[in-house]
């Protein structure tokens, strides 16, 4: 292990150890999110409905 590896948060310096028990809460965090959100959207595509309508015009706008 190096003794210059730290993980800066605002003006604090996390050592190994908090930054690596930090980046797992994120990580934890972004997984857990992934997977209550997955039956959701999954549920939101098994129930949606065709829609037929007219495109009525077009218009682009370039930059």
């Amino acid at each position: 292990m190096s003794d210059g590896f730290y993980i800066t948060v605002g003006n604090k310096e996390l050592g190994m150890l908090p930054g690596s028990m930090l980046a797992l809460v994120v990580d934890l965090a972004i997984a857990e999110y992934g997977a209550y959100d997955y039956p959701q959207q999954s549920a939101a595509i098994e129930n949606s409905v065709e829609v037929d309508a007219p495109a009525m015009g077009k218009n682009v706008n370039s930059i």
